[in-house]
C-alpha cells in the first residue's frame, strides 16, 4: 500500500512538473515499442536512404549500413564522455565481485538496447542520454586506475599524476556550455516580459521560459497578433535572413547571443 502511495505520487508530480506533456511523453515510449510499425517506419528510410546516398549494386544492404551507422553514435558518445579515464584500460586487469558485474552489466545492456531502440525510432541520440552507460562503466574504470595505480610501476604512476592534474584544471574554468547561455537567457527574458509566446522552434527554449518541453515540434501560426512572441533558435548565418523573410509582418524584438554558432531571435508581431 505504502509503495503504491509513493508510486501515485511520483506520476502526479511529473504530470505537474511536464504540465500535462507527461502523457504525450508515455504515449511516444510506448509507440516507440511498436515493432511492426518502427521496422516498417526504418525499412522505408532505409530505402530512401540507400537510393540517395548509397550505390546501386549495394543499396540492398541500406538498412544494415543506416543501422549500424545509428547504433556507432551510442559507443561513439560514452567513449566522449569518459575522456581521459580509458587510460585505465591500459592498467592492468580489475577485480569485481561476481554480484556486481551481474548488476552493472545488467544494467548496461538493458539501457544499450533501449538507446538503440530510441535510436532508431526518432533518429536522435543526445549525449546525456548517454550518460547512465558512463555511470555504470565509472567503477570498474576507477577501480582498475586504481589497482593499477598501487601495483604499477613509477612510469604508469607520473603518466596517472599528470592525467588527473590535468583533468582537474580543465574542470576549473568553464567549458562550451557557455554557448547554450543563450538558451538559458531567453527563457528568463521571456518569464519577466508574461507577453503571449505562441511559436518556439526549440523545446530547450520553452522550459526555461516555463512551458512545457514538448517533444512533437511546434507549428508556426500563420498569423500572428500584435504583441505576441515568436522565438528561434537560428543559426547567426541564418538570421539576417529570417529576418527578411518575416519582415513584413514581423519585427526583431530581442536577439540573444552567447558567442556560439546560434543564437535566439525573438520577434513579434505588427
Amino acid at each position: 500500500m505504502l509503495g503504491s502511495l509513493v508510486v501515485t505520487a511520483m506520476l502526479v508530480g511529473l504530470w505537474y512538473a511536464f504540465e500535462g506533456d507527461f502523457g504525450e511523453r508515455i504515449r511516444l515510449y510506448l509507440d516507440a515499442l511498436d515493432v511492426v510499425a518502427r521496422y516498417q517506419e526504418f525499412m522505408t528510410i532505409s530505402q530512401k536512404f540507400a537510393d540517395t546516398f548509397i550505390h546501386e549494386y549495394s543499396r540492398e544492404y541500406g538498412g544494415l549500413v543506416l543501422f549500424v551507422g545509428l547504433v556507432s553514435i551510442i559507443p561513439a558518445q560514452l567513449l566522449a564522455l569518459l575522456g581521459p579515464y580509458l587510460l585505465a584500460l591500459f592498467m592492468g586487469k580489475a577485480t569485481l565481485p561476481d554480484r556486481e558485474k551481474r548488476i552493472y552489466g545488467t544494467v548496461f545492456v538493458i539501457w544499450f538496447l533501449i538507446l538503440v531502440v530510441f535510436l532508431t525510432a526518432y533518429f536522435l541520440l543526445s549525449s546525456r542520454y548517454v550518460v547512465l552507460l558512463a555511470l555504470v562503466v565509472m567503477p570498474w574504470l576507477f577501480l582498475r586506475f586504481a589497482q593499477g595505480y598501487e601495483n604499477g610501476s613509477a612510469k604508469w604512476r607520473s603518466v596517472a599524476v599528470f592525467v588527473l592534474a590535468m583533468m582537474a584544471l580543465t574542470g576549473s574554468y568553464s567549458s562550451s556550455a557557455r554557448e547554450k547561455m543563450s538558451l538559458v537567457q531567453a527563457g528568463h527574458w521571456l518569464i519577466e516580459q508574461n507577453s503571449p509566446v505562441v511559436y518556439f522552434n526549440d523545446p530547450r527554449i520553452s522550459f526555461y521560459a516555463g512551458r512545457t518541453y514538448f517533444m512533437s515540434p511546434m507549428e508556426q501560426p500563420d498569423a500572428v497578433a500584435s504583441g505576441e512572441f515568436l522565438v528561434w533558435l537560428v543559426d547567426r548565418d541564418d538570421m539576417e535572413r529570417l529576418i527578411d523573410e518575416n519582415r513584413v509582418s514581423l519585427r526583431v524584438v530581442e536577439v540573444f547571443d552567447s558567442g556560439g554558432d546560434d543564437v535566439v531571435l525573438v520577434m513579434a508581431g505588427l
